[in-house]
């Protein structure tokens, strides 16, 4: 089997945490046997946003087309197709194309379907006007404007939703966005999770305090969670984003302490020697990977109802899922009366759900489906 990779990313782009779990499963499908083609774009780190721009806007970039289709695959893996897929080269795309969804471009010019907030879908429906007004990428509505650009009216007509055979969607909640939102049939999305590695961490002391990982931005939900947060417990928080400076003045003074940036085992080991995970997230994450990272080492999880996350500490009870932050007090304390059941929860899910021979072996039947009628789709 062979998979055309398509997973574009410039230097100059920030690495996302869809980044690194679209590398992890290249990787996983490579140990598996899979001949994986990565095609990346080849865009001078000086022109990467003029060349990015023209793309979105023109809706071709022939050459990057091409390159995927000369790699002689059996199945097209499209994870990050913007921006330097143009919208109008899916058609050329002469192989059955799988598409794993990270975020939620192009139903939203900006991919998070969220705005002031909370959820937002005023665009979906419509021609992305209300994205400009509200300069949704980065503030600024020039900047907006080449992602509006790029997006026919209504959502659900963007090519990509024809072009992709298979729609791989990280959560139940992802699908239904798909389903629902972009009209996609049923029979052509599949709900599969992303895979959480095993790091070879584990509790190094008693556990004690909480913690919050992730972006540094309103659509986490970190500014209410600070502001929010009890006198007396402690939070450490990781990550950076535009809020930084922000929380930095809300925290002073308090039991919150920001610590910035921190590499992938140093964050699981934090995971695994707190109390437990902080998910205040309120927009419509794809799957929420930061809890089953949580989970990988036993740590328990306090989150929001309405979002992926929450969706996983409900189905699989390896914490507390809370209605609004009001109930923040009440979970925090229910969670450290009762860690030792929570952890063997969520040690529990992560073993039987987020392995990556499980992960491996579902992808393995997406791809079969799509390449030969008939067969039969992993549970």
């Amino acid at each position: 089997m062979r998979v055309a990779w398509v997973h574009t990313n410039a230097r100059t782009i920030l690495v996302t945490g869809e980044d690194l779990a679209a590398e992890e499963q290249a990787l996983a499908l490579e140990r598996a046997g899979v001949d994986v083609r990565r095609v990346a774009a080849s865009v001078h780190e000086r022109a990467a946003e003029l060349h990015a721009t023209a793309v979105l806007i023109g809706g071709r970039n022939r050459s990057y087309a091409d390159a995927i289709v000369a790699t002689e695959p059996d199945v097209i893996h499209v994870h990050k197709w913007y921006p330097w897929l143009g919208r109008r080269d899916l058609s050329r795309l002469d192989r059955p194309v799988v598409a794993t969804l990270h975020n939620y471009r192009p139903l939203c010019p900006v991919g998070t379907l969220f705005r002031d907030g909370g959820t937002c879908t005023e665009c979906v429906g419509r021609a992305p006007v209300p994205a400009v007004r509200h300069g949704c990428y980065d503030g600024s509505r020039i900047r907006t404007v080449p992602l509006a650009l790029s997006r026919p009216y209504p959502a659900a007509r963007h090519p990509l939703f024809s072009a992709v055979s298979m729609f791989v969607a990280p959560s139940r909640r992802a699908a239904d966005v798909l389903t629902g939102l972009a009209r996609v049939p049923p029979e052509r999305v599949r709900v599969v999770p992303s895979f959480v590695d095993d790091l070879g961490v584990g509790p190094s002391r008693p556990p004690r305090g909480w913690l919050f990982v992730g972006q540094l931005e309103p659509t986490k939900g970190i500014e209410q969670l600070v502001r929010r947060w009890p006198r007396g417990e402690q939070l450490t928080v990781v990550g950076t984003g535009s809020l930084e400076r922000d929380l930095t003045r809300w925290a002073d003074g308090t039991g919150v302490r920001l610590v910035g940036r921190r590499g992938r085992r140093e964050v699981r080991q934090l995971m695994a020697d707190s109390l437990g995970l902080l998910f205040p997230s309120t927009y419509l994450e794809t799957q929420g990977l930061v809890v089953g990272e949580a989970a990988s080492v036993g740590c328990p999880v306090v989150a929001l109802q309405g979002t992926a996350g929450g969706d996983q500490v409900a189905e699989h009870g390896f914490g507390v899922v809370m209605e609004s932050l009001e109930e923040l007090d009440a979970a925090l304390a229910t969670v450290a009366s009762d860690r030792d059941a929570f952890s063997a929860a969520a040690t529990g899910y992560w073993c039987g759900e987020l392995g990556g021979e499980r992960w491996v072996a579902r992808m393995r039947s997406v791809y079969a489906e799509v390449t030969a009628d008939g067969v039969r789709p992993i549970d």
